[in-house]
């Protein structure tokens, strides 16, 4: 009895044996397969190393090992074996059973993409923490001459010329970044394709960490082959032919990628140490953004209004990077391409919204370069309000609507006040925060130099776009009017921080003096006037120059006043139904008599004396005036002509001087009532 028991369980781990090797030939036979056809989607040099993964080719080894002991088992001599028969094969059961589900697990993470992307990402970067521990032995014994000036690690460098096979896994790594986004966007997957994608971004990343301190500057006196980056070169244009690709099937989402791609290479490039502490030229920063440049320049022959703000949103990022790290010189190709997009929204019917995306890029990048931390932005930053200027005069070329204008709302992120994250509204707050720094402060001392640079010259564009607006009666004449008031308010208020040298001080004012005169130029012609009566302006004009009276700021205040005064004599001689002449007299006369001993009721009315004999204005819009500003000096509180701000200010001046002065302009508009 006790042979035929050896000999059945014997027969038992026979049969177990054979099932489980039988087992293991299927399963092997069956999920190979399954993986095979899986890789049938990755690029080929992938697919040789994947399809010969060591952990699961081991597991099925060892599992067939497990079944072979099970059968061996089965050669027990007596029955004194059959306990440690029976504990062996027991563990070899589990044990295969384990294998099983992690050959199982394995193969899952194998025909994952992004399973099989982190593979190839450990293996780039194993290969590269491999490289640069070696440059780090070898490195030093190999000769480091210092070149004065430059701060580069030449022996490292060297280290890399000799061996230039240590990029191969980094291509190879890339290669199979771009085949896997191409390949799974193609059929649709563009999760996978965003996440290869990121992967690539990654690999430079890492690639510029590992090279260190051997990139050079290039030098315009002769040609230094250290300067290539066949790597970097390589990378961005694959990517523009994917780009080419994705626009060729219209292929949307993947063109976003490939223009998200490169605006974070451009991130990823300014992490690059040329050895120079000044004009950092962040060359290969500057060449990712061309490469967005001419993507997004070329998206508009196939792809709608979506991509094609998307496009401009991400050269706004590439501009705002090359900003921050104190190349302000490189953003001026970005922005005219930015501008040139934007005249797309202008002339295609649905591309309206392109048009304020583009402006809105642009008013960030303006109000960025006043904080950039560069001591010269003057150039570039004129080179972005003309581009500004570019967009808002071809928005004036459009037909508008008088309800709801799209002159004003096409140029609202730049020229807008009322709305919050306007260039007007970041301008206010940043000088009210720089007033409060202290006169030591070089944060304050830089911003105010840049205000003073982009404030430079800024008139003569304003004077241009404004008269357009004007002849064209675009309500967009509106903005740029509280516009020129307010930065001129802004520019003086920089000019009393402590931190404003006198150099600023007096640029400022300057600057600030020549923008206020810019509505001067305003047309002496009926429609014109009309049209701008419409926006208050005899209001806006008083309370610029009542505020700049009040601070003291005198030659701003005069140059405003003077302005006034003008206009009275412009509009004064229409009949627009505003009563222009006795409104802008009358704001003038609260002005003059704001401040005792100011001289300025003086000063009005002997420029009246001298200004109205060459007007022609007629007698009875004269009398009609001086009847109207009698009325009011004999009725202040009287508010049915409409006077507005004047009227309440009118209320706070000294009556008596205040009823002189409105007397005296009012004889010499008659003096035959006087």
């Amino acid at each position: 009895m006790a042979s035929e028991r050896l000999s059945a369980f014997r027969s038992l781990l026979v049969g177990i044996g054979a099932s489980l090797i039988g087992a293991t030939a299927i399963i092997f036979s069956v999920v190979m397969l399954a993986v095979q056809l899986n890789f049938a989607r990755i690029p080929f040099g992938l697919f040789r190393r994947l399809s010969s993964d060591v952990p699961l080719l081991a597991s099925f080894a060892a599992t067939f090992i497990f079944g072979v002991v099970i059968g061996l088992c089965a050669l027990l001599p007596d029955e004194t074996w059959i306990a440690p028969a029976v504990i062996v094969s027991s563990w070899c059961m589990l044990a295969a059973l384990a294998l099983f589900f992690i050959a199982y697990k394995r193969a899952l993470d194998l025909i994952s993409p992004a399973k099989q992307m982190q593979i190839v990402l450990h293996k780039a970067d194993r290969s590269m923490r491999r490289w640069e521990k070696r440059a780090d032995r070898f490195a030093p014994f190999l000769e480091n001459r210092p070149t004065p000036g430059v701060n580069r690690d030449i022996a490292r460098a060297s280290f890399f010329q000799l061996h230039p096979e240590w990029e191969s896994d980094v291509r190879e790594a890339s290669s199979h970044m771009l085949a896997f986004a191409r390949r799974y966007a193609e059929q649709g997957e563009y999760d996978v394709s965003a996440i290869a994608l990121n992967g690539l971004v990654r690999i430079n990343g890492r690639y510029i960490s590992t090279r260190g301190d051997t990139f050079f500057a290039s030098n315009p006196f002769f040609t230094n082959p250290l300067t290539t980056e066949a790597l970097i070169s390589d990378t961005l244009e694959k990517l523009r032919r994917l780009a080419m690709s994705a626009q060729g099937r219209s292929d949307e989402e993947q063109f976003i990628q490939v223009m998200s791609t490169l605006a974070s290479l451009c991130g990823t490039y300014t992490h690059i140490d040329y050895g120079r502490k000044f004009n950092v030229e962040l060359r290969h920063s500057q060449l990712a953004a061309s490469y967005l440049t001419g993507v997004v320049e070329g998206a508009p022959r196939t792809f709608g209004p979506d991509v094609l703000m998307e496009g401009v949103r991400l050269l706004g990022q590439c501009a705002l990077v090359l900003v921050q790290a104190r190349r302000a010189l490189g953003v001026i190709t970005i922005a005219k391409s930015i501008s040139t997009v934007a005249l797309l929204g202008l002339v295609k019917p649905g591309h309206e919204p392109i048009t304020s995306t583009a402006v809105q890029q642009l008013a960030n990048l303006a109000f960025s370069m006043l904080r950039s931390e560069e001591r010269d932005i003057n150039f570039p930053s004129k080179e972005v309000s003309s581009s500004i200027r570019t967009i808002a005069h071809a928005v004036l070329l459009t037909a508008d609507k008088p309800l709801a204008s799209q002159h004003s709302a096409h140029l609202k992120p730049y020229y807008a006040l009322t709305d919050y994250g306007t260039f007007g509204d970041g301008l206010r707050k940043l000088i009210n925060a720089v007033i409060e720094r202290p006169a030591v402060d070089d944060d304050a001392k830089r911003i105010l130099d840049h205000l003073s640079a982009w404030s430079d010259g800024i008139h003569e564009g304003e004077k241009q776009l404004l008269l357009a607006a004007v002849n064209k009666q675009s309500f967009l004449a509106l903005d740029l009017i509280n516009w020129i008031c307010h930065i001129t308010k802004v520019l003086v208020v920089a000019s009393t921080a402590p931190a404003a040298s006198d150099h600023d001080r007096t640029e400022l004012i300057r600057n600030a003096k020549r923008l206020i005169y810019v509505l001067d130029w305003l047309p002496d012609e009926k429609e014109v006037v009309a049209f701008v009566e419409n926006f208050q302006f005899i209001e806006q004009l008083f309370e610029v120059t009542l505020e700049m009276h009040g601070k003291g700021e005198d030659e701003i205040a005069e140059a405003a006043r003077y302005v006034l005064f003008r206009w009275s004599l412009k509009a004064g001689k229409y009949q627009t139904g505003w009563g222009s002449l006795a409104r802008a007299l009358t704001a003038l006369c609260v002005l003059a008599v704001w401040k005792e001993g100011s001289g300025w009721v003086t000063w009005l009315k002997n420029e009246f004396t001298i200004r109205l004999p060459g007007r022609s204005i007629d007698e009875e819009i004269r009398k009609r005036a001086a009847d109207d500003l009698r009325e009011i000096a004999k009725n202040p509180s009287n508010d049915r002509y409409g006077l507005g701000s004047v009227g309440y200010h009118m209320s706070r001046v000294d009556r008596g001087r205040f009823a002189e002065c409105m007397n005296a302009v009012a004889d010499l508009l008659d003096p035959e009532a006087a």
